[in-house]
């Protein structure tokens, strides 16, 4: 059954790369992207035989970051650049600047051919929608590298195969949890929350802390459906996340919705839902 998914993925990837040119030039064997999860995919991919940067470093706020001299310089000289999409904050901010320093910049914008609703960026936090990604990211690393082709298609069917596993872990996960309502102070996981029938509570709305009338809503619904746990990021302060949390008498529990490597951190986000949903 392997064997067959990957040739049928294999397939799919020549035919997409026949009808693309094949004439793109690399200006220097660099991929750029804003942020550690995609560099994680695109190390997957590759094997890592292709040198690839996230602009943003670990633990950094993409809407506070702003690239150092040496990124400025290094994305003045590189090819290409991975975007998350225009709706991201930080590829919204500063992409129009990378290409103003760099004329052949060519940009591969993730978001394309994926429905973004409420112009929420996190489409990579989401197995199902990461899948896509997987697989358009594939195409276009097999245009720019065809002689990788092989090892691409074959890394690409592999982490398809490990996103249809931890698909079904959550399937079976959330089938089981009769509470549906998880409280998030940055909300970083809509999509996940949409594909598993789930409803995400976010006490920051577009980057504010809540007023006093929306915050008191919370806390009652929190305390009334018995919820265990307000989840944040790690690229976030998590002061105002404790003291809402003292007021409700759950614990501060890290999701992190940036890491150095997705897939592992789906692993752990099933495990403190498991726990605290």
């Amino acid at each position: 059954m392997r064997i067959q998914k990957l040739l049928l993925l294999s397939a799919i990837l020549i035919v997409a790369l026949s009808c693309t040119e094949s004439n793109e030039k690399i200006k220097e064997d660099v991929i750029l992207t804003s942020i550690q999860p995609i560099k994680s995919l695109i190390d997957s991919l590759t094997g890592n035989s292709i040198k690839s940067i996230a602009v943003i470093k670990p633990g950094w706020n993409p809407s506070t970051y702003e690239p150092t001299p040496d990124q400025l310089k290094m994305i003045s000289k590189s090819a290409t650049y991975v975007s998350v999409g225009n709706d991201f904050i930080f590829d919204k901010i500063w992409l129009e600047r990378f290409q103003s320093l760099n004329k052949e910049l060519q940009v591969f914008d993730l978001s394309n051919d994926i429905k973004i609703e409420n112009h929420d960026p996190h489409i990579w936090n989401s197995p199902i929608l990461l899948k896509e990604i997987v697989l358009n990211l594939a195409k276009k690393l097999i245009k720019l590298y065809p002689e990788k082709h092989f090892t691409i298609t074959q890394n690409m069917a592999v982490l398809i195969e490990r996103l249809d596993s931890i698909e079904i872990k959550f399937q079976d996960l959330f089938t089981a949890k009769k509470e549906k309502s998880f409280l998030v102070f940055h909300p970083s996981w809509f999509y996940l929350a949409k594909d598993f029938g789930l409803n995400q509570i976010a006490i920051e709305d577009h980057g504010a802390e809540p007023n006093p009338a929306d915050l008191s809503k919370i806390i009652s619904f929190a305390k009334l459906n018995g919820l265990k746990a307000i989840f944040v990021s790690p690229q976030h302060s998590k002061i105002s996340a404790q003291a809402i949390a003292d007021e409700i008498g759950v614990e501060v529990i890290e999701l992190n919705p940036l890491p150095d490597n997705i897939l592992a951190n789906f692993e752990d986000i099933i495990s403190k839902f498991e726990k605290y949903l």
